[in-house]
């Protein structure tokens, strides 16, 4: 261990002599460095501007982690994807934030090879969930793999995926070191969220399209848009009705306004109603604050038919309106008609479960081969009762941390930290709901922002002590 006192420096320890396990990485970098050069000119120019920003990466990570978070964090929305290949029945396409992010996470690990005295990872609440519901998708896809004509390479691309954002959550929460780098994270994130609700108010009011987020492609993914903007608006809330600074809580409610235009005029109605239930968590987690909110919703629905948009009441009302591609529910004795958008992910549902009777323990592995818009059908039709077990008992672990992170910051009287804890806790509500209108839990610009926050939430309950009366009250990390 070294004294408290002398400053850490990885470029020191590098050319120390406790540093001597570094020169096989020197070395490995100056040989990929001549074979780029050797071979730049067979190579498009877009991969290789896309492989150097992934190499510049990997040495920001080795000897600054968290400055290379705080470049993912710009990236997660704000990145445009490259078509590596098409295929005949899709087009394989590469994010620059799925780069940065395995850059990151290889670079933070060289690290931890190189200084042995820096931990592995954290203990936390979610780290034996990940971990359950990770072995759950490998065994339900080897068992698959064996019953069924599937693609090994596209299981394994799948299935790191998946996996992903599980990196990025160690990633994060072990590389936090103090409140004040969760205070920079936070504003990074509130303004990658004010410039994407620039652009998707730009790309409907300029374009003449659906809100959606920037390098979207052509038709652009207004739901997708519409996950991530309830998520950010919920941490918004979260902080506006927390911190005590006016101008901070003015710049929030700006950022608060341009995400709700965006929001509407993404016409996602599955982004709409999973504000609603954002909004009803809201309620209920900001006591002092709930009369205002629930005059809110009040009001905004007694003069909705006067202040929304003409196309935003169009594309309600055609939820409810019969035509040949309709389907009529039955709803507490009176028939309901639903679009064909909303009755294919009721019927979704139904779907899923016949998939589950097939295979009902592990199903039929990942990914499935059935176009499936809606996560809890994904789970079921792909890894079975076992995995609806995993992803249930980890989405319930979610909601623990962040209850703990909300019931310390309540005893410690920390108005950051509680706006932190509420906004995670609302958002994750709303996300829920967006799940039975999207695969939300593996849709990469909704999960990263979301699986940052819940490194966040964590790692606030590490650094922020409770006051020694409360000590041993509550218990939620170690298990």
């Amino acid at each position: 261990m070294r004294p408290d006192h002398i400053t850490y420096s990885p470029i020191r320890t590098i050319f120390s002599q406790k540093g001597q396990a570094t020169s096989v990485f020197i070395i490995l970098f100056l040989v990929l460095l001549v074979f780029i050069a050797i071979n730049v000119t067979n190579v498009q120019a877009s991969h290789f501007v896309l492989f150097l920003l992934g190499l510049i990466v990997f040495v920001l990570a080795f000897l600054k982690t968290p400055v290379a978070i705080g470049v993912l964090i710009f990236s997660m929305l704000l990145s445009p994807e490259l078509t590596l290949a098409q295929a005949a029945d899709r087009t394989v396409v590469l994010r620059f934030d799925d780069i940065f992010l395995f850059m990151i996470f290889i670079g933070w690990l060289a690290k931890l090879a190189v200084f042995k005295e820096l931990n592995l990872l954290k203990k936390t609440v979610l780290n034996i969930p990940i971990r359950n519901y990770i072995f759950v998708c490998v065994l339900a896809t080897a068992m698959g793999l064996l019953t069924r004509q599937q693609s090994l390479a596209r299981s394994f691309f799948y299935l790191l995926k998946y996996f992903e954002y599980f990196m990025l959550y160690f990633l994060v929460v072990n590389n936090i070191e103090n409140v004040k780098e969760v205070k920079i994270f936070v504003f990074l994130m509130i303004f990658t969220c004010l410039v994407v609700s620039i652009y998707a108010l730009y790309s409907h009011f300029g374009m003449g399209l659906r809100a959606t987020a920037p390098f979207e492609g052509k038709e652009g993914e207004p739901n997708t848009l519409a996950g991530y903007l309830v998520i950010l608006m919920a941490l918004c809330m979260g902080l506006l009705f927390h911190l005590k600074n006016m101008r901070i809580r003015m710049g929030l409610l700006l950022v608060l306004l341009a995400a709700f235009m965006a929001l509407l005029f993404s016409l996602s109605r599955g982004g709409w109603l999973s504000f609603i239930f954002m909004y009803l968590a809201m309620i209920v987690l900001v006591p002092r604050y709930r009369a205002f909110l629930i005059l809110g919703m009040a009001c905004m629905i007694a003069f909705a038919p006067i202040i929304f948009p003409g196309e935003v009441k169009t594309r309600f009302a055609a939820t409810f309106e019969r035509s040949a591609k309709s389907r009529t529910f039955k709803v507490a004795g009176k028939n309901m008609a639903i679009d064909e958008s909303g009755s294919y992910r009721l019927n979704s549902l139904a779907f899923g479960y016949r998939e589950l009777l097939e295979s009902p323990l592990v199903g039929h592995g990942v990914p499935t081969l059935a176009l499936v818009d809606t996560q809890f059908t994904r789970v079921m039709i792909e890894t079975g009762a076992l995995g609806l077990w995993a992803f249930g008992f980890l989405l319930l672990r979610i909601f623990s941390a962040g209850r703990y992170c909300l019931w310390k910051a309540r005893q410690a009287q920390d108005g950051f930290m509680q706006g932190l804890a509420v906004g995670f806790q609302a958002g994750f509500v709303g996300l829920i709901v967006h799940c039975f209108s999207a695969a939300s839990f593996i849709i990469v610009r909704i999960m990263e922002p979301f699986w940052f926050l819940a490194a966040l939430v964590v790692s606030m309950s590490f650094l922020v002590p409770l006051p020694k009366q409360e000590q041993g009250a509550f218990i939620a990390e170690g298990t």
